[in-house]
C-alpha cells in the first residue's frame, strides 16, 4: 500500500454521450458514493512519463458516473467526492460519506511499490457489510482485469471509517507505477480501462443485490471520449511545453544520481525558465544555492536539463517538502502552461550483506557434521558469544556461535522435569539464561520456569504456575520472552489462542508475583474480531504495547484499549508462515528479522484450501528495513538462507512454476511454523 499523505486525484474529464436512461440500477436501494483518490496539490502514485494515480483515478470514477447516470440515477442517488483537479482532504471524504449515507462508497485508488509489483487488492475497514462488498468488487476487479490477486484486506484508511452501517472499501485496482499495468488503463476506450470501471459496477451491483436491491443487466460500460481529464496533463493552448510529469530518483544513502529531463518548447515566444523548487535537488549547471532553488534558462525551443539529487543521507521516500508541498520543478515560459515536475526519492540504507558462516540444515546434508543433530534444536537464544539452544525437547546445548561447534550441555539437576515437553523455549536476561516446559491445561501439567545463574550452575525452579493460573490459555510455554531487569523488574510473557488469542503475562518484582492476561483483537468497539494467530504464538512486551506474532500471522503490534489488546500496526514480511520478530539498528535504521516460510500452495481445483504437503517448507530468515518508524512500510532486505530453486506445482489442473527458496529444507515439514531468530549487533561495524 502506497504512503497516503492525503488521498489524492486529478483533473475533470472530458464527459461522454451519456448511455439511454434503461433505470435498470434505479432502484430503492442503489445510492452509490465514488470517492477518485488524490487531486489538486496531490497527484498520487505515479511514474515518469506515464498518467499519474490522480488523473487515472478520476477518469474511471466520471466513467462510472456516466454510465450509471443513463441507468437512472441522480444526484439524490449518486455522487462523487471531487469532480475535478482539487483539494479535497481525508475528514471531508469521510464526512461527505456519513451525510450522503450511501449503500455503496468506494474510494478509488491505484497501487504503486517498485515498478514490477502487480496485481489487485481491495480494503475495508468495518467487519460487518465491508468486507462482503470487498469480496464482491475483488471479485470482479480480478476477473475482468485478469491479474494477480492480492485479496481482500482491512486497515483504517480515513475514508472508509466514516459509519459502522455504511459499507465502504478502497480499491487499488492495478500498479500505476507498473508500465504494462499502467498501460492497460490510461486510455478510456482501452479494454483494460473499460474491464476497470465494469468490475467496480458488477461488484457494486453483485453486493446490493445481496440485500435484495433486485437490479436487472449487467454493467456494460463501453468507453467514451473521455480519453483524458484537464488539468497539468492535458495539453494547454498554445505556446505549448512539454516534459515528463515526474522523476524518481533511486539509489543508496550518500549517493547523488542524475537523471535527464528533455522539455520541448513549441510556438513559445520567450525563453523557457526550468526552477528546481526543493533544496533536496538541483540543477547541474544552474544558478542558485544549494540546499536552496536552482533555476536555468533554456531557449525558447527547450532543451535538456540534468537533475541531480543532492541530498541523500538518510534512507525512506521522499516526495514532500515539510508536510504538504510536493517536490516539484516548474517549468514556465510567457503565454504557456508552466508544467510541474513532480520528484521522488528512493533513499536505501547501504545494504546488509551477510556472509554465510555456517549452516547446519538439510538442505546442506550436514545435520549432524558438529557431533549433534540440528535439528533436535527447537528454540535458543544468544549471549556472550554462545548460542543456547532447547535440545531433543530435554537440554540445553551450549554452542559457539562464530563456528557452530558443541561447547556442553546446561546441568539439569533433579529439578528439570514435567510437562508435555520437559524444556521448550530458552532466554537470557541480566546473565542469567532462563528456560521453560510446555504445559498442557487439559493434562493437568504445571508450568515451570527455571533459571541458572552462570554456564557451570545448577538450575533452579524460579516459578511454579498452575492451570487455574493459566488465564484460560490452553498450553503455555511453546514460547517465552523476557522484558526488563532480572533483579528488579522482569515481564514473563507468553500467548495463546484458545478460542480467543490471548497475551499471559507474569511480572517480577524482587520476590512479588503478579499475573494479567489480555485478549487479542484488531479493532476495537462493537465490530471487534479475534486476531488469529494458531499455534506457537510468541508474544514481546515492550514500552508501551507489545508485538505479538503466530503460527499464521504477521507480527503485529498491539496497545492496551479499556481492558484489551488493539491491534495498531503489522509487518507484512511477505508470507505469513512463520513467527519470531526481532528489531534492530544497522547503520541508522532500524530493521527486523522475522522467520517466514515458502508462500502458500493451494490443493488442486482449490483457491482457500491449502496443500499441507506442499506448505511449511523453505524456513529461512527475513530481513526488513522499517520505512516509517513503525513498519506500516518495510523494504525486504533479503532472506537468509537465499538459496533457490525452480519448482512445478498443479493449479486447477495446469502445471504451473515458481521459484522458491530452499532455506532450511525443502523436505522436512515445520506444521507450527515453529523455530527462532535472534540478532546481535553493535549498530554500524557487525551483525
Amino acid at each position: 500500500m502506497k504512503k497516503i499523505y492525503t488521498l489524492l486525484a486529478v483533473a475533470a474529464l472530458t464527459a461522454g454521450a451519456a448511455m439511454p436512461a434503461q433505470a435498470a440500477w434505479n432502484k430503492q436501494y442503489v445510492k452509490i458514493m465514488l470517492d477518485p483518490g488524490h487531486g489538486g496539490s496531490d497527484p498520487g502514485a505515479g511514474r515518469s512519463g506515464y498518467p499519474y494515480e490522480h488523473d487515472l483515478v478520476l477518469r474511471c470514477s466520471k466513467a462510472m458516473q456516466e454510465w450509471l447516470t443513463g441507468q437512472g440515477l441522480n444526484s439524490s442517488t449518486l455522487k462523487l467526492t471531487r469532480t475535478g483537479n482539487y483539494d479535497v482532504s481525508l475528514s471531508s471524504r469521510r464526512q461527505q460519506s456519513i451525510s450522503f449515507a450511501p449503500w455503496v462508497f468506494c474510494s478509488v485508488h491505484l497501487n504503486a511499490f517498485n515498478g514490477t509489483a502487480n496485481g489487485t487488492e481491495t480494503w475495508y475497514y468495518w467487519a460487518n457489510r465491508s468486507p462482503v462488498l470487498a469480496q464482491k468488487v475483488q471479485s470482479q476487479l480480478v476477473s475482468k482485469l485478469g491479474r494477480v490477486n492480492r485479496g481482500v484486506k482491512q486497515n483504517g484508511w480515513t475514508v472508509i471509517t466514516g459509519a459502522s452501517y455504511i459499507p465502504a472499501i478502497l480499491t487499488e485496482g492495478l500498479f500505476v507505477d507498473n508500465i504494462t499495468e499502467n498501460n492497460m488503463i490510461n486510455g478510456n476506450d482501452k479494454a483494460g480501462f473499460k474491464a476497470w470501471v465494469n468490475g467496480h459496477l458488477q461488484g457494486f451491483k453483485n453486493f446490493m443485490n445481496s440485500e435484495n436491491a433486485g437490479i436487472t443487466g449487467d454493467a456494460n460500460y463501453g468507453g467514451s471520449s473521455g480519453g483524458s481529464s484537464g488539468g497539468t496533463d492535458t495539453p494547454a493552448p498554445k505556446p505549448t511545453i512539454s516534459c515528463a510529469g515526474g522523476l524518481t530518483f533511486e539509489c543508496y544513502v550518500n549517493q547523488h544520481p542524475e537523471l535527464d529531463l528533455a522539455i520541448t518548447g513549441k510556438n513559445c515566444t520567450g525563453n523557457i525558465t526550468v526552477t528546481c523548487n526543493s533544496g533536496r535537488y538541483n540543477i547541474v549547471g544552474g544558478s542558485g544555492k544549494l540546499g536552496d532553488k536552482t533555476s536555468i534558462t533554456l531557449g525558447k525551443t527547450g532543451g535538456t536539463v540534468k537533475v541531480r539529487l543532492h541530498m541523500s543521507s538518510e534512507a525512506g521516500e521522499w516526495n514532500l517538502d515539510g508536510a504538504t508541498n510536493f517536490m516539484r520543478i516548474d517549468v514556465a515560459s510567457s503565454g504557456a502552461t508552466t508544467k510541474k515536475v513532480m520528484l521522488e526519492a528512493k533513499i536505501k540504507p547501504n545494504p546488509l550483506k551477510p556472509v554465510e558462516k555456517w549452516n547446519l540444515s538439510e538442505a546442506k546434508n550436514n545435520k549432524t557434521s558438529k557431533g549433534y543433530d540440528a535439528s533436535e534444536i527447537r528454540n535458543f537464544c544468544y549471549k556472550d558469544g554462545k548460542i543456547y539452544g532447547v535440545y531433543n525437547h530435554k537440554d540445553i546445548i551450549v554452542l559457539n556461535a562464530q563456528t557452530g561447534e558443541k561447547l556442553g550441555f546446561m546441568k539439569r539437576g533433579d529439578v528439570v522435569k514435567g510437562g508435555t515437553l520437559q524444556l521448550c523455549d530458552v532466554k537470557t536476561i541480566s546473565g542469567k539464561i532462563v528456560a521453560c516446559n510446555l504445559a498442557t491445561a487439559s493434562s493437568n501439567e504445571n508450568l515451570r520456569l527455571y533459571a541458572w545463574d552462570n554456564d557451570n550452575a545448577n538450575p533452579y525452579l524460579v516459578k511454579e504456575i498452575t492451570p487455574s493460573e493459566f488465564h484460560g490459555a490452553s498450553r503455555l510455554g511453546d514460547c517465552l520472552e523476557l522484558f526488563g531487569d532480572w533483579n528488579t523488574d522482569v515481564w514473563f510473557s507468553f500467548g495463546n489462542e484458545n478460542g480467543k488469542t490471548r497475551i499471559i503475562e507474569w511480572n517480577k518484582k524482587g520476590n512479588n508475583w503478579t499475573s494479567q492476561s489480555y485478549e487479542v483483537v484488531t479493532q476495537y468497539g462493537t465490530k471487534q474480531t479475534n486476531l488469529s494467530t494458531q499455534a506457537t504464538v510468541r508474544v514481546y512486551h515492550q514500552s508501551g504495547g507489545w508485538w505479538i506474532d503466530g503460527k499464521d500471522s504477521y507480527p503485529t503490534w498491539v496497545t492496551l484499549n479499556n481492558g484489551k489488546a488493539v491491534r495498531q500496526t503489522y509487518v507484512d514480511t511477505g508470507e505469513s508462515w512463520g513467527s519470531s520478530h526481532h528489531e534492530f539498528n544497522f547503520g541508522g535504521q532500524k530493521h527486523s528479522a522475522n522467520i517466514v516460510f515458502n508462500g502458500k500452495i493451494y490443493k488442486a481445483g482449490s483457491e482457500t484450501d491449502v496443500d499441507p504437503n506442499k506448505n511449511y517448507l523453505g524456513g529461512r530468515m527475513r530481513i526488513v528495513q522499517d520505512l516509517t518508524g513503525d513498519f506500516t512500510r518495510v523494504q525486504n532486505v533479503g532472506d537468509y538462507p537465499s538459496d533457490k530453486v525452480t519448482e512445478t506445482y498443479d493449479f486447477n489442473g495446469q502445471t504451473m512454476t515458481r521459484e522458491t527458496t530452499v532455506g532450511l529444507g525443502l523436505t522436512s515439514r515445520n506444521t507450527n511454523a515453529t523455530g527462532d531468530c535472534f540478532v546481535n549487533t553493535d549498530g554500524k561495524n557487525y551483525l
